[in-house]
């Protein structure tokens, strides 16, 4: 695996210079000074079209040195994500070889990459020490308000693990329904892979929302929630730190696998629905690989719907589930539902 960011990539693509006017902005050092007026040149970080005016420079820029590096060309169009590299090879030359093309070709663009972190050591040999990541698990979380509950990659076992660090309430303090919802929003799991974890999350939070008090009125935000809720909700949280202790192969294949399948399950409860995705390789030693490759559930509605229908909700997930898998695999799977 291969991850790695451009640094400063806005700050390498120039605006058209009819368009600068847009970004004009008034600066003085001082409120003594006098006012200056500046056009920025270059691509700004907070504007609406910075996103896309980016990975657009990336696509152009594998448009347009293709035939000189195919390799890092394909894995520029489809392995970025604005600034971030998420690839990876078959094989550790193929890697090196990977490595050294889009550090090539980014150069061509003016972009520079940088914080190189690999699970294999010997794929970043060639690449100077101030350029790699330096810390020991490298956070895939993208959203700093999910930080409490990101997804991490460690490169040396190549595992995928969450860190669970919930804000801790003062035990004097109530737990009511703005709380607990404020724990829930922190939940994060990108991949599906903690989904019986969170899916029981969003059952309390789905009974929280049909609280009444005794008036027959929803439930206040900031009134303490009955002792059934709350003897849930610590018991849950309690066990929720036990995550920091697990460890997922990021992994899925045989390496030069013969064969690969891709095994889809659905199923449905009167409570919620969902789906999963495994995939199942073979080696030269018929050797079976299985591993979970992600999910999705859903709670079902509060008003009464038939098992049958259910079912048929969690297999139109299934179905969609399948469909942006195709998209993002890099091979064409036998295919079981």
């Amino acid at each position: 695996m291969l991850l790695a960011d451009i640094k400063q990539m806005y700050r390498q693509i120039l605006v058209d210079e009819g368009d600068t006017p847009l970004q004009r902005i008034v600066w003085r050092t001082s409120p003594e000074a006098p006012m200056q007026t500046y056009e920025l040149k270059t691509v700004t970080y907070g504007t609406a079209s910075a996103p896309y005016l980016a990975t657009r420079v990336l696509q152009q820029l594998a448009e347009d040195d293709n035939e000189r590096f195919p390799r890092a060309a394909k894995v520029l169009r489809r392995d970025f994500y604005v600034d971030d590299l998420f690839s990876g090879a078959d094989s550790i030359q193929d890697a090196i070889n990977l490595q050294k093309q889009l550090d090539q070709l980014l150069r061509k663009g003016c972009f520079e990459l940088r914080k190189w972190a690999s699970n294999v050591a010997a794929v970043l040999k060639d690449v100077s020490p101030e350029n790699r990541a330096v810390q020991s698990s490298v956070d895939l979380d993208r959203d700093q308000c999910l930080k409490t509950l990101g997804l991490h990659w460690e490169p040396a076992p190549d595992h995928l693990r969450y860190r669970i660090n919930l804000p801790e309430s003062p035990p004097e303090q109530p737990l009511t329904k703005r709380i607990a919802l404020s724990h829930i929003a922190r939940l994060f799991d990108s991949l599906g892979l903690l989904g019986p974890v969170v899916t029981s999350a969003k059952l309390f939070m789905q009974a929280l929302w049909g609280l009444k008090n005794d008036d027959g009125k929803c439930w206040d935000w900031d009134q303490e929630l009955p002792s059934a809720a709350t003897s849930f909700w610590k018991s849950y949280l309690s066990q929720l730190i036990l995550l920091n202790e697990l460890r997922i192969e990021r992994c899925i294949l045989h390496s030069n696998p013969n064969s690969v399948q891709l095994h889809i399950f659905s199923d449905a409860s009167e409570r919620a629905y969902g789906a999963c995705a495994y995939v199942r390789s073979t080696d030269s030693s018929d050797l079976v690989k299985v591993a979970l490759l992600t999910a999705r559930s859903k709670v079902a509605p509060l008003h009464h719907q038939s098992i049958p229908r259910l079912e048929l909700c969690g297999a139109l997930i299934a179905a969609e589930l399948y469909k942006k898998i195709m998209l993002s695999l890099q091979l064409q799977p036998e295919t079981f539902f």
